[in-house]
């Protein structure tokens, strides 16, 4: 019988690591960029000429991306391929450290990885591969590496069962002090409930802090496992994670900025997100895109008059979007400060509340569709002081170009996401606080990077002919 058969296991060879690894591997990237990066940094390990050599630093950099850009977080794991992977021991010249060594590394490094991630995104801009003049924001909910909570009322209960347990322990203490037993044996019985006292003690101390701690940030519950994660509510219900959020360039989907928050919703963060893109990729953005969940009239407005055109799905109100359903349309007329509705009524202004006006109707006891209208005897209409402002924006919003540059967000921004959650699998974060998630973050989106990059580079090279892989500036 004829089959395809390999060479003798047992061949000798003279094949170097480098020869098993072809030049047009995208771990050449990752070896280069990591060396680079390494060679301008320093940390505490490695300066003093005693004791036992502490692993490189661009070692354990390269085991951490290679093992993310794959999706592979588990230190354990990434032990295991350190030892049996040729990439892995091409990138770390046969360099094997225990899984705790490279778990360690990554939550006492978070500093060193997010300054990785801003060197990937400098060297993308050199490359002329993203400008940061246009980018797509977006979140999204991750569940936390959280599990116990705790909330107000169940603390101050165990505080309760603390103070009758040491006020019984106490008068245990005093009968023994009253006692005419043995004197060694009421010794012992008195170290048993000191001990115990100094158990309660240190349990008592921290309920205190966590009571303290609820309270001055105003929740009424929190996690114990992961003191910095919030309750989000996302697609599979309620759980501890953080908001997750990104910018990303339009041109080739590069992630610019992602950063961790612990808030329940994305308004107030467009901003935040405008400027950490331009921290990193130092250019201010001329055009951002996002969906409804940024919809905040002052950002916006403020964003815009700073420079920066905004493109945000318009977030209606339920009374809004009801209207809108049933196709009643209110139209203002500025030099008459009035509005008409859809029957051609006329809804005059009635009053402020604040900074808002407040237009009521006057015909709507003769209109046939009040009961569509309004439940009350007249229709009432609520204008912003910033009302011209925000017509203009609507205008711009429900405008061929408005709509284009939304259909035009979500293959931006919601690829990565996708991107990034595939390779977390059912266990998304493996380190806890918010400091230690944002670097695990960081390695994600540097994964997704480095695979856009390599992407970017097999479409050009085909188109080429050439086979080039190199971050060289």
């Amino acid at each position: 019988m004829r089959y395809h058969k390999g060479n003798c296991r047992y061949q000798q060879s003279f094949l170097s690591l480098d020869d098993q690894v072809s030049k047009a591997n995208v771990i050449r990237i990752i070896d280069e960029i990591c060396e680079e990066f390494c060679t301008k940094v320093t940390t505490e390990k490695g300066i003093k000429d005693t004791g036992r050599k502490p692993y490189d630093p661009a070692d354990l950099l390269k085991i951490l991306v290679y093992g993310y850009f794959n999706g592979i977080s588990s230190s354990r794991k990434l032990e295991r391929e350190t030892q049996r992977n040729i990439e892995l021991k091409w990138l770390t010249s046969n360099v094997a450290p225990d899984h705790k060594t490279i778990s360690d590394f990554r939550k006492d490094n978070p500093e060193l990885i997010s300054g990785l991630f801003k060197r990937l995104i400098t060297r993308f801009k050199e490359h002329g591969l993203l400008t940061g003049k246009s980018i797509g924001v977006d979140g999204t909910k991750i569940k936390a590496y959280a599990s116990k909570e705790l909330n107000i009322e169940t603390i101050r209960h165990k505080l309760d069962g603390i103070e009758q347990q040491v006020e019984k322990y106490l008068k245990d203490m005093d009968t023994l002090d009253k006692a005419e037993d043995d004197v060694e044996e009421l010794e012992r019985k008195k170290a048993d409930l000191e001990e115990a006292l100094a158990v309660l003690a240190a349990k008592k101390k921290e309920y205190q802090h966590l009571e303290d701690y609820l309270q001055a940030i105003g929740e009424n519950r929190i996690s114990t496992t992961d003191v910095d994660s919030k309750i989000m509510r996302g697609r599979y219900g309620k759980y501890w994670g953080y908001n997750t959020q990104t910018a990303v360039d339009t041109e080739h989907h590069l992630i610019t900025s992602i950063k961790v928050t612990n808030l329940q919703n994305d308004k107030g963060l467009l901003a935040p997100m405008v400027e950490a893109s331009q921290e990193i990729t130092g250019q201010k953005p001329e055009e951002i895109l996002a969906d409804g969940g940024y919809y905040k009239i002052t950002e916006l407005k403020e964003l815009e008059e700073q420079g920066t055109q905004c493109y945000v799905a318009i977030n209606r109100t339920p009374s809004q979007a009801k209207d809108q359903a049933q196709g009643l349309v209110f139209t203002y007329h500025q030099q008459e400060d009035r509005y008409t509705c859809s029957e051609r009524q006329s809804l005059d202004y009635w009053r402020r509340k604040g900074d808002i006006k407040v237009y009521r109707g006057t015909q709507c006891h003769l209109c046939p569709i009040r009961n569509t209208c309004t439940t009350t005897e007249q229709r009432t209409i609520h204008r912003n002081e910033n009302g011209e402002w925000i017509d203009s924006f609507h205008k711009k919003m429900n405008s061929v170009e408005g709509k284009d540059k939304l259909i035009k967000r979500r293959s931006v921004v919601e690829h990565p996401f996708g991107t990034m959650k595939y390779y977390m699998g059912q266990i998304p974060l493996l380190l806890r606080g918010k400091k230690k998630v944002q670097a695990e973050m960081n390695l994600y989106a540097i994964g997704y990077n480095l695979k856009r990059y390599f992407n970017i580079l097999a479409i050009e090279n085909g188109k080429s002919g050439e086979t080039k892989i190199t971050m060289a500036a």
